[in-house]
């Protein structure tokens, strides 16, 4: 028995915000891309611009709570796109508050996560 990933899902995203335990094991059946994100590095770069590292910090505190708000039966290492957009339908506009600020001008935020992870 296998659970698919599809387009958007994440996984093993707990594992960046929390100190998490992998609750099972990945195997590919066709090609596929994975992308992995030095928490090092990731964490200088968030400490180096002030956007970002809010936008970090209120996602890492909205994920954590609904991390908590899961019964642990249904803890997984697969996050599915269907369940931010919905857990999360208004973090948009809390990062858009952010990034509207009157602080100084540094690179936007697709910069930032693009300057490499």
């Amino acid at each position: 028995d296998g659970v698919q990933v599809h387009t958007l899902d994440y996984l093993s995203e707990p594992s960046v915000w929390t100190d998490w335990c992998h609750l099972g094991t990945c195997k590919a059946v066709q090609e596929s891309k994975i992308v992995t994100v030095s928490g090092e590095r990731f964490a200088a770069l968030v400490r180096k611009h002030s956007v970002g590292c809010k936008i970090a910090r209120l996602y890492s505190e909205a994920y954590v709570q609904w991390l908590r708000e899961t019964p642990r039966g249904l803890l997984s290492d697969l996050t599915r796109a269907g369940v931010l957009k919905t857990h999360f339908s208004g973090f948009a506009d809390e990062i858009r508050s952010v990034t509207q600020t009157n602080e100084p001008k540094e690179p936007r935020f697709t910069e930032f996560f693009n300057s490499g992870l």
